[in-house]
């Protein structure tokens, strides 16, 4: 029996950046907002991607966080990555709208995703063309987070937000990318049209906290 240390705890013990300063509002962090929100998949057998590896801190702490039968799988075009897949984290070398990558994971999860958490490119479009590989694999009663959305204003300094993150280098193609911030309110406004005219099945709600949401597919 796994213990019961908050998500907080565990994610400061594996040193994953999502508790600290950049990555709180209103003394709390991503992680105490998280905690709320996965408790309940918490002793389940639970499918969980996470796009975006980078050092591997955030997969170790899922694989803790959640049962020792969960399947942790995790996307990063760096391919120094691959070194992070331990026990029953499973790390896919390529870029986050891939097909091919996301036709693999969905073979090996059985067909669906509990949970799918975005803190890949931060780049407006790629995030988009995540969702929408991902979403329709995302299990009813299941969860899609997409992280430090104040990325998607960088409008004029997407570059040098891009340079800032060495596995970039491996997208094809990438200094043509640009976060226009109306590219992520079409987006958002499309989901909440639909759930407004309720001529969706697919959106319970939507959540927006300071640099993150969570979108819930209907139960």
């Amino acid at each position: 029996m796994k213990n019961e240390k908050s998500l907080q705890e565990i994610g400061t013990y594996y040193g994953t950046d999502k508790y600290d300063s950049n990555h709180s509002f209103a003394n709390k962090s991503y992680l105490n907002v998280y905690d709320l929100y996965l408790s309940d998949f918490r002793k389940k057998e639970v499918k969980f991607l996470e796009l975006g590896v980078k050092d591997g801190q955030s997969h170790k702490m899922w694989s803790e966080y959640f049962s020792d039968n969960s399947t942790i799988y995790g996307v990063d075009i760096d391919p120094r990555c691959w070194v992070h897949s331990i026990n029953n984290i499973k790390i896919f070398i390529g870029s986050q709208n891939s097909e091919e990558i996301k036709n693999l994971i969905i073979e090996d999860s059985g067909g669906f995703l509990d949970v799918v958490l975005d803190d890949a490119s931060h780049v407006n479009t790629l995030t988009i063309s995540s969702f929408n590989l991902f979403w329709p694999y995302v299990k009813r009663g299941g969860l899609y987070i997409i992280e430090d959305l104040g990325c998607s204003y960088l409008e004029d300094d997407t570059q040098e937000h891009i340079n800032k993150w060495p596995g970039m280098r491996y997208n094809k193609d990438i200094s043509q990318f640009q976060n226009r911030r109306e590219d992520m309110n079409l987006f958002f406004n499309s989901i909440i049209e639909q759930m407004d005219k309720e001529q969706t099945k697919e959106f319970e709600w939507i959540h927006f906290y300071s640099k993150f949401c969570i979108i819930k597919k209907q139960d």
